[in-house]
């Protein structure tokens, strides 16, 4: 069984297919080095204690429950971290072998029940990686790559991480649907989070229904792993409804804002501030060679087109901090061309009111233009609209 992945991976996946064709084939084709298998071993034997099966037969079969749901059949071998540190989980992936490393007191800490959903989250893990032509690993592969990039956009580290947050959004519920008891989910989270040996999921569900109604939106502000309440709220929700993923994608994403802009983001404000451009353009005195060559530098070889007209934001923007952005961009091209005077003010007023971010346009324009309210009013009159 194929472990289907979230609409994020999904998109990335294909924007990176599309955008970058050469980085995708190289990446698909890439294989391990030979001995690489043979280096995780020796690491992982120099720097862990190996539970053997024979001593730790409970532990294996928690992690066969989970290998088993999967079908999959291949060597497993589990290891403690040697002394005391943060109580986690991860798994090493090798297509041919399934090694979990536990550091901390996670095994101290769990039941049976909470281990079972702890290895089934790791194992999922490896599902998604090696299912879908192991496409999700290329894109992740090619994300780090990016990131580690000097010159790396900050588009680039803003996508890496949200990819990464999904992922382990992803493997909850791969967790969930093994072990197909939320509570055990959930309250394997708190105690591996807390360290604490009892924990109540009802009460921490309370906790995090608290949370959520303290703040208009909360949106996850981790590098790996979101905040242990996300992850319950995304584990309650997906056993509520078949919209859970819009939701979870609320808390993850958000909104987008113009400072945190991941590759699709980034992709599509490219795609509608050259929109913006055919609209500010679209009178023909305006398109001067000073105004044309301005719009080029912002857009590598721009050419004007009739704009559309329907132009609007997605729902998913942050839309005052990208009419900001927009009216900055109005505001610069409506100066740059000294030969023009100020007639094209009055035009970038209309336009920005026939987008609904006149208020907006009106603060940056008498701030940066210095104009006083009985110059605006001219403004205003010349756009034809007065009052």
């Amino acid at each position: 069984m194929e472990v289907p992945l979230l609409r994020y991976h999904q998109d990335i996946i294909q924007f990176l297919k599309k955008q970058e064709p050469e980085l995708w084939a190289f990446y698909a084709k890439a294989e391990k080095e030979r001995d690489y298998l043979e280096v995780l071993k020796k690491d992982l034997l120099k720097n862990t204690y190996r539970l053997g099966e024979e001593d730790h037969t409970q532990v294996y079969q928690c992690a066969r429950f989970g290998m088993k749901h999967f079908d999959l059949d291949l060597p497993l071998v589990i290891y403690q971290t040697r002394g005391s540190g943060e109580s986690n989980a991860a798994i090493y992936f090798h297509e041919e072998e399934i090694h979990i490393l536990f550091t901390g007191e996670t095994l101290k800490l769990l039941s049976e029940e909470e281990l079972k959903a702890v290895f089934a989250h790791e194992i999922t893990h490896y599902k998604m990686y090696s299912d879908h032509n192991r496409e999700l690993q290329v894109a992740s592969e090619i994300l780090r790559a990016m990131v580690s990039d000097a010159t790396a956009q900050p588009s680039y580290f803003e996508t890496a991480r949200r990819f990464q947050l999904y992922l382990e959004i992803a493997c909850d519920r791969g967790a969930l649907d093994a072990v197909k008891n939320q509570e055990s989910c959930i309250s394997s989270l708190v105690k591996v989070e807390t360290g604490l040996t009892e924990v109540s999921s009802a009460s921490y569900l309370k906790q995090t229904e608290e949370i959520l109604s303290m703040e208009k939106s909360v949106i996850s502000k981790k590098d790996t792993h979101p905040e242990a309440f996300i992850r319950a709220k995304a584990l309650s929700l997906w056993g509520e409804h078949d919209g859970a993923e819009i939701e979870i994608e609320k808390m993850i994403s958000g909104k987008a804002d113009l400072e945190k802009l991941d590759l699709n983001d980034q992709q599509y404000m490219s795609q509608k501030t050259k929109e913006l451009f055919d609209h500010i353009l679209s009178e023909k005195w305006f398109r001067t060679d000073v105004t044309l060559s301005h719009a080029r530098q912002y857009i590598q070889g721009y050419q004007w087109k009739q704009p559309k007209q329907n132009w609007e934001l997605q729902h998913n923007f942050e839309q005052e901090s990208i009419y900001k952005y927009f009216s900055f961009v109005i505001l610069d091209f409506l100066t740059v061309d000294r030969d023009l005077d100020d007639k094209p003010l009055p035009e970038g007023l209309k336009l920005a009111k026939k987008f609904g971010f006149d208020s907006i346009f009106k603060k940056i324009a008498m701030k940066e233009l210095k104009l006083k309210a009985r110059q605006w009013k001219i403004v205003e009159q010349q756009a034809g609209q007065a009052g």
